[in-house]
């Protein structure tokens, strides 16, 4: 299990400048990634509260590749700070999603994305094209963080936003997947 720290804005300009200006970072690649999130009808943890998911469960398409997340969020006075974020590859992603709706779970909201991924050696930086949200830009921390360590690891990840030059938004107090059950009616 990792503590996932990370700052999701969205990117105001064009994409083509955004990957401009992280061009002096080093290149990782793009990807289409596919996240489907399930809830859970008989377990109270697995559904969103008020449009909120505190804990989740996801199996991520990425190229020929599939792996399987459960999340648990950590706030701190209503503002998320950090995911304990346990995950690991699957061999046969049709295979897993069967199990999992056998299992009784069931699709709560897709996140349908295009991910530009660069790296620094503290940093992994995606500029996101996200189907129905538009574009994003999400700085996560390498670093092995531990929970003393969060509010002090955030802050670095907001100065070397800051200091990439790009148009960013506001910091979102929310992940993708809440902003798409936000435009469905009655999922919250």
């Amino acid at each position: 299990m990792k503590k996932e720290v990370e700052i999701l804005c969205r990117l105001g300009g064009t994409k083509r400048t955004a990957l401009r200006k992280l061009s002096a970072l080093e290149p990782v690649g793009t990807k289409r990634t596919v996240d489907t999130y399930y809830f859970d009808p008989k377990r109270p943890a697995l559904r969103p509260k008020k449009g909120r998911l505190t804990e989740c469960f996801r199996l991520r398409r990425q190229g020929d590749g599939c792996r399987l997340a459960y999340k648990v969020d950590h706030f701190r006075r209503g503002e998320w700070m950090y995911s304990d974020e346990h995950e690991t590859a699957v061999a046969e992603a049709d295979v897993m999603e069967a199990i999992v709706c056998r299992l009784g779970l069931k699709p709560l909201v897709v996140v349908d994305m295009v991910k530009h991924l660069f790296r620094s050696p503290e940093y992994e930086v995606a500029v996101e094209e996200v189907r129905s949200l538009g574009l994003f830009i999400e700085v996560e921390s390498r670093r092995a963080v531990t929970e003393g360590e969060v509010a002090a690891e955030r802050r670095r990840i907001r100065a070397f936003l800051s200091g990439l030059g790009l148009a960013v938004g506001e910091e979102m107090n929310s992940g993708k997947p809440e902003l798409l059950l936000a435009q469905k009616p009655g999922k919250g």
